[in-house]
């Protein structure tokens, strides 16, 4: 399956989504940074829930951590934590019903003849509903805590290499040389590592 390995995401001053991005299935990889959809007639938030769109149904793969992509890797986990404990709602599902209709039928459902883009932005927005909001605000929580991880045993010293999860941590038995990791980040790491037991303590 081909998809887009991306490594940074931003918002440049005109509020416009510039993604670096890499086809996965070309080597040796080539990034670049390219204007996410049409930003010529979507504000800031429709970008953002095309976005969504594309990272739940795997088009985009963040595929390396850091300051301009942890947190939309921890929104996007939010998102899916929020649907799975109200019954898991099929947001892919969803997704699909607002790509079924035609540019006629959405410009007569909302009475205008506007951009197919837009009228698809418009419906998202209606489909998504509250789990795009629970996206759109988990971008926007501050935490200025610092957080160690352990098992109880053992603390994490080391992560390794980052892609589409981790594959390895490194660890050690003293608390003194735990790493510290802010709250997105060790929440991501939490949701990888489900079956290992980890917990977090603030320090």
């Amino acid at each position: 399956m081909s998809y887009e390995k991306c490594k940074s995401i931003t918002i440049d001053k005109n509020g416009n989504l510039k993604l670096m991005v890499a086809c996965n299935n070309i080597r040796p990889l080539s990034y670049g940074i390219t204007s996410f959809v049409n930003k010529d007639i979507l504000n800031t938030e429709e970008q953002l829930m095309f976005l969504f769109e594309d990272l739940i149904l795997g088009n985009i793969h963040i595929s390396t951590l850091n300051d301009s992509t942890i947190k939309y890797q921890y929104a996007l986990e939010k998102a899916k934590e929020y649907s799975k404990a109200r019954g898991g709602c099929d947001i892919i599902a969803r997704i699909r019903k607002a790509n079924e209709y035609t540019k006629s039928e959405l410009a007569e459902k909302y009475g205008v003849n506007e951009d197919t883009t837009k009228l698809r932005a418009k419906y998202f927005k209606l489909v998504l509903g509250e789990i795009f909001e629970i996206f759109k605000n988990a971008l926007n929580e501050k935490h200025n805590e610092k957080y160690i991880i352990t098992n109880g045993d053992f603390y994490i010293t080391k992560m390794g290499k980052y892609d589409e999860g981790y594959r390895r941590y490194y660890y050690c038995e003293s608390k003194q040389f735990a790493k510290r990791f802010d709250y997105k980040h060790a929440y991501i790491i939490l949701k990888d590592f489900e079956s290992k037991n980890l917990k977090l303590e603030m320090v």
